[in-house]
């Protein structure tokens, strides 16, 4: 959904696509690498070539922030001239005290000063809260800047495990906003999904079953099961079923940690 989304807004805005990593262990606070989506999308907007705001948004953003992208320093032809510009905005910086989550916000406000960004974040139940900071001091400050941010999430698991998320949207006006929840999926549109990550992929009731049985219809999980299924596809080439890599033991990560929690609850 979040590539449709992406696709169709290239045209119109600077649209990036994050994901958020799963967090390593099943601790009741999960271990997650700060700020990670918003470094990504800028480290996206900074590997491309053709964009002409990469010397400004240098110029304009902590160096510690910097630090956090590695493209940086293979990136930029830095003159003479630039590398003064930059001791003397290192020396004005570390007199800042302006923290890193403050200096993403201000990096992500200076990547719209000559185009809309929309900022797609998936797997955004595993946000940390420096990027749950990044958001409140974007949106509920009323930031005048073309920008936007998509959040796909799986609700039961931001309740289970992020509360600082949890207590973001809580504390949103209904203006800034806005909740598009996905049913579950039906069996047709399994099949659909199926045929765009399978290869050799025809409807077959056993295959169709299996997936419904794992997953109960929930959307992410039927993605994580296909897109883990991509690299191993149950299909020959003549459409046929390999049922044996139906005994596959692999379980989302997501699932893993929901059913822990929900185990820690009992």
């Amino acid at each position: 959904m979040l590539e449709h989304c992406q696709a169709a807004l290239r045209q119109r805005a600077r649209a990036v696509l994050v994901g958020c990593p799963t967090p390593i262990g099943l601790q009741s606070e999960p271990l997650v690498q700060p700020l990670y989506p918003f470094v990504k999308a800028i480290e996206h907007v900074l590997s491309d070539p053709h964009q002409k705001a990469k010397r400004r948004l240098v110029m304009n953003i902590g160096l510690s922030v910097l630090g956090m992208i590695p493209l940086v320093g293979s990136l930029f032809d830095v003159t003479k001239e630039v590398m003064r510009d930059m001791r003397e905005y290192r020396r004005e910086t570390e007199k800042s005290q302006s923290s890193q989550t403050e200096q993403v916000a201000q990096a992500l406000k200076e990547l719209t000063s000559d185009m809309p960004m929309v900022i797609l974040i998936d797997d955004a139940q595993w946000l940390d809260a420096a990027s749950v900071h990044v958001l409140e001091q974007l949106v509920q400050r009323h930031v005048r800047a073309p920008l936007v941010f998509i959040l796909a999430y799986e609700r039961s698991l931001v309740q289970a495990q992020n509360r600082a998320l949890e207590g973001y949207f809580a504390s949103l006006e209904n203006d800034a906003l806005m909740n598009v929840e996905l049913p579950l999926m039906t069996r047709s549109e399994i099949q659909q999904l199926a045929q765009r990550y399978l290869a050799h992929y025809r409807p077959n009731p056993l295959f169709d079953d299996w997936l419904l049985q794992q997953t109960g219809g929930v959307p992410a999980l039927i993605l994580s099961y296909l897109q883990y299924l991509a690299q191993h596809s149950p299909f020959e080439p003549d459409g046929s079923l390999n049922s044996d890599v139906l005994k596959t033991n692999y379980r989302p990560a997501s699932l893993f940690a929901l059913v822990a929690r929900r185990t820690c609850w009992a």
